[in-house]
């Protein structure tokens, strides 16, 4: 903008009443201790002491041991909030009277009384950044859960099976299984199918795409159309619905803190809510099925508009793509040099194989993920699994920059080796070996 739309700006921002911050981070901690903690633990009792040091930030840790142990914890200060800021609506999303000592955290949730398992009688523990905390649970926690369809994928594809192999984790790690399309597709198809007759040839192609895939295990993968229709229909719905409400400011911020997705889901399963109305037509009350129709329709337009008048070429590889971008890539004339990619991928951020892009960015490129997969096999540790993206240097000269980045995108993993004798016997690897100086106890 102009200087004086920048000083404009600066000066309606003073005007601003001042806000402070109370954050756990700035409290005294002990994460590295604890990190310490965890090395040394040699059970689950030194290890779960080591977490009690763990505070900042909040963290879901799981553990397993060779004795066939299993166990989670959510750990971290969540902060208790006064009687006063509760009966107020106040959760930590807004701001609360600052200069009225009755709304000060009274307290943090007991570190025992924190959502944990140990050994559960199902045999499996997921942790999906999902919520953990179960009903009728005491504290208030978070509003910011991630959908549930990640873990409720990885749960399906865990419970009840026996005698788990190393290669069937690796499976499930990379499982592109679209269960929010599975959960959805039932409610979607009742709201559009009655339109069918309404819709351009263009847009009934583009729904039998879209209905043949998501009726069907609907999967995120590279060559397949159904997801580009799917999430593109999803943002469009997103859209539809709220931004006549929110309006063009607050609609953006409303997508960013994730919050939409849970919020909208349970509406279309419940079948109708006053959301769902386009507030800016005065003279009529639209359905949800009127919502949709107009979302859908607004999707097909934007794919037709950027890979063409055939459905069933619009592959979900073309629009969802990762790129793994050095700092220095952000000078282009050193960007060929340093990054690599954009790459088809498959995936997304609902599906067990992470790959997530920010809703409301068109096409879609990757911008989380799970650059490190790991499965270890506690019964033989020669038996244990890695992959790093893209590779174990952070210089692009090094052989060792990207000489993991295809086993990544496809899927792959590398032997962990733990003997040194064999590590040291391996052809090409240069070996530099660490050794602890001995405490002066020890007498070293």
């Amino acid at each position: 903008g102009t200087e004086e739309e920048e000083g404009a700006e600066e000066d309606g921002a003073a005007a601003l009443p001042p806000l402070a911050l109370r954050w756990t981070a700035l409290d005294k901690t002990c994460e590295l201790a604890a990190v310490l903690g965890f090395d040394k633990a040699e059970n689950w009792e030194d290890f779960k002491a080591a977490l009690e040091m763990f505070k900042v930030p909040a963290q879901n840790f799981v553990f397993a041991d060779v004795d066939g142990n299993i166990a989670y914890r959510a750990n971290g200060l969540i902060p208790i909030r006064s009687e006063a800021a509760v009966e107020a609506g106040f959760s930590g999303l807004l701001p609360v009277p600052g200069w009225d000592s009755a709304y000060e955290w009274t307290g943090f949730i007991p570190w025992e009384q924190l959502p944990a398992l140990e050994n559960p009688a199902a045999g499996v523990i997921v942790t999906a950044n999902n919520r953990v905390a179960p009903p009728g649970y005491p504290y208030f926690i978070s509003h910011a859960w991630a959908p549930p369809y990640r873990a409720a994928s990885i749960w399906r594809e865990l419970h009840g099976r026996e005698n788990l192999t190393v290669e069937d984790m690796q499976v499930i790690q990379n499982d592109t299984k679209n269960l929010m399309a599975s959960r959805l597709w039932p409610a979607l198809e009742a709201l559009l199918a009655p339109r069918a007759e309404e819709m351009s040839p263009t847009e009934k192609a583009a729904y039998d795409v879209l209905a043949a895939w998501a009726s069907d295990d609907p999967r995120d993968d590279n060559s397949e159309a159904g997801p580009t229709i799917f999430h593109t229909f999803y943002f469009a719905a997103l859209e539809a619905t709220f931004k006549d409400e929110l309006g063009e400011d607050l609609f953006p911020r409303y997508v960013e803190s994730g919050s939409p997705v849970n919020t909208f889901d349970t509406m279309l399963l419940a079948g109708e809510s006053d959301w769902f109305d386009d507030v800016s037509t005065a003279d009529r009350v639209e359905t949800a099925s009127d919502t949709l129709l107009a979302a859908f329709r607004a999707a097909v337009a934007k794919l037709e508009d950027a890979l063409g008048g055939q459905p069933g070429t619009w592959e979900w590889g073309k629009v969802h793509t990762v790129t793994f971008d050095h700092p220095m890539g952000g000078v282009s004339f050193l960007r060929p040099f340093v990054n690599r990619g954009p790459f088809p991928t498959d995936g997304s951020g609902i599906t067990a194989e992470a790959k997530g892009y920010d809703l409301g960015e068109f096409p879609y490129a990757v911008q989380t993920a799970a650059p490190w997969r790991f499965v270890a096999d506690l019964s033989d540790l020669d038996r244990c699994y890695d992959i790093l993206a893209i590779g174990v240097s952070g210089r692009p000269m090094s052989p060792h920059y990207d000489d993991q980045m295809r086993l990544w995108l496809e899927g792959g993993y590398k032997v962990m080796h733990f003997d040194r004798e064999e590590i040291e016997s391996l052809r090409g690897v240069a070996v530099t070996v660490l050794s602890p100086a001995a405490d002066e106890g020890e007498g070293g």
